[in-house]
């Protein structure tokens, strides 16, 4: 069996003519699409590269929309330390971030608390001991969180683990129960440090913070 030609198609399409020997003097050609080929339709196949087609009608960027909450600055730190650490305290969340001020703070946390994705619970004996708590659109923020994690783990290794060894998701957190909220990143981690090599790049003491997720 060998191939014969590659023939192009309209929009770079492809397929592919395989001609198949049989016994005695025939033989006969098959033809295979590409997958590409085969669908014609990209709602149906994304190849990388490509625009990423979407089969809603948007009237504004979903990303640029919940940027404008989870993009001011701390807010993620903010709901990582609530969603992941259990920080629900203002102390709590002051000591765990660095370089952020009280003002801001309490700002950061009002603006979550308008949006719908924390909630003030105070202590009735103690009206003066305040918790923030997730709401349920909170918690749909920690598969964002975890894509941070993910992205840092393989890409940030040097600044974020103790050996510099790049991790997948499934090494950090074994948690079965955990596994839907979190896209996991192959790691081979010849190969990146091999591009990282390449590019020149290189995570210095700079990048690193005291805090663990």
């Amino acid at each position: 069996m060998r191939i014969t030609h590659i023939v192009g198609l309209k929009d770079g399409i492809h397929s592919i003519q395989i001609k198949i020997p049989v016994k005695g003097s025939f033989s006969f050609c098959v033809v295979l699409m590409t997958e590409k080929a085969v669908t014609g339709d990209p709602l149906r196949v994304w190849t990388k590269g490509d625009p990423i087609a979407s089969a809603a009608d948007f009237t504004s960027c979903p990303i640029a929309t919940s940027l404008g909450i989870l993009g001011r600055k701390w807010t993620m730190l903010i709901l990582r330390d609530i969603a992941m650490r259990k920080m629900e305290r203002f102390h709590e969340l002051l000591k765990s971030i660095p370089g952020i001020t009280p003002r801001v703070l309490s700002l950061r946390l009002r603006e979550l608390e308008e949006a719908g994705m924390i909630t003030r619970v105070e202590n009735r004996k103690t009206p003066r001991f305040v918790r923030w708590n997730l709401t349920e659109m909170g918690w749909d923020a920690l598969p964002i969180l975890m894509s941070y994690v993910a992205f840092g783990s393989k890409w940030y290794a040097p600044a974020v683990f103790a050996d510099g060894k790049p991790r997948e998701m499934n090494d950090i957190y074994p948690q079965e129960n955990l596994s839907e909220m979190f896209v996991n990143l192959n790691v081979n981690v010849a190969e990146i440090r091999k591009i990282q090599k390449t590019q020149g790049s290189k995570i210095g003491s700079e990048w690193k913070t005291p805090a663990k997720s």
